[in-house]
């Protein structure tokens, strides 16, 4: 499965996107705004689109209202993040300030924010608290609660071969929760179980850097605790 699908890198944040089409449907995984993404849409066809959430930070949602304003779609989040969506929490590109206040001058920098969605709000389809699994043109998606990084950060497991896991695991990378409704204690009490129990040959989709196996995750040791 992991073979069709494509990633996109949101420029302004560095976080990914991923997108699967087949059948003239897509399955997209934290949309941000991306017309090479939307040419991808298109030229598939595609008539519906299933958004699947990792958790509930700008950088993982800022596009969703402008992509189901283009398409039919069902978005799928844990309760949580479906809570930080309805009352507009974190639709606030203050991620984006935060990483590139070393790279911009104050005025490219008030350019930039201004191009960017903020202040959206938006009612999920389906949520969940501990798990949901979904079919998908055949293929078996389970998403999973992993609080630590977020309230409402899950994992989302595609087929048997491939995860995505949002910002609870980047290669060489700590997990950060220091954020508001993050916890050091439940990522190492709930969190890193799961992670620890996918097995080394699985393609995992990082929230933010590149593609990796979680073979080598295991061998840089950042498994044994945050």
């Amino acid at each position: 499965m992991h073979s069709s699908i494509t990633q996109y890198i949101f420029d302004h944040a560095g976080s990914n996107m991923y997108i699967l089409t087949e059948n003239e449907e897509a399955l997209v995984i934290d949309p941000h705004v991306c017309t090479d993404a939307l040419s991808q849409l298109e030229k598939a066809n595609v008539k519906h689109v299933t958004v699947l959430l990792t958790h509930e930070h700008y950088d993982h949602t800022s596009g969703l209202t402008w992509l189901c304003s283009i398409f039919k779609s069902t978005v799928i989040c844990h309760e949580q993040t479906a809570v930080s969506l309805k009352n507009g929490k974190n639709s606030r590109p203050l991620v984006v300030a935060a990483s590139r206040m070393n790279k911009y001058s104050p005025e490219e920098l008030k350019a930039v924010m201004r191009t960017l969605p903020q202040g959206y709000r938006y009612n999920a389809d389906i949520t969940f608290s501990d798990e949901y699994k979904l079919v998908w043109n055949g293929h078996n998606i389970r998403m999973i609660s992993c609080a630590g990084h977020s309230k409402g950060s899950c994992c989302i497991e595609l087929d048997d071969d491939t995860v995505a896991t949002g910002d609870s695991l980047i290669l060489n990378e700590p997990v950060i929760t220091r954020f508001v409704g993050g916890s050091e204690k439940e990522y190492k009490t709930i969190t890193l179980p799961y992670l620890n129990s996918i097995s080394d040959a699985t393609l995992i989709l990082p929230g933010h850097g590149k593609t990796f196996y979680m073979r080598d995750a295991r061998s840089s040791q950042q498994l044994k605790s945050v």
